[in-house]
């Protein structure tokens, strides 16, 4: 996933639930959840970049459970999700 394999046509068999704020983000995949606060750095940022960044930090942070696997990413950010769609082309 992180190293640039292409999305696959299999179904999901786990979700990942993301979310960036104004603050920090968070995210779970089941029962395993990580969080974290944006550094002084980040905190300028716009929400869409944040976004981005959180949704990064979540698939790393889950690297393991993930591998190998096809998973639901549940965001509410209709720009971030056309760019994840999309594998970052426009």
């Amino acid at each position: 996933m992180l190293r640039g394999v292409l999305f696959r046509s299999r179904p999901p068999s786990t979700e990942l639930v993301s979310d960036a704020s104004d603050l920090g983000w968070g995210a779970h995949e089941g029962d395993v959840k990580t969080q974290g606060l944006w550094s002084a750095q980040d905190l300028p940022l716009h929400i869409n970049v944040k976004e981005l960044r959180e949704f990064r930090l979540a698939c790393v942070a889950f690297r393991l459970h993930l591998e190998g696997r096809v998973a639901w990413v549940l965001k509410d950010n209709a720009a971030l999700m056309f760019y994840i769609n999309r594998q970052g082309r426009a």
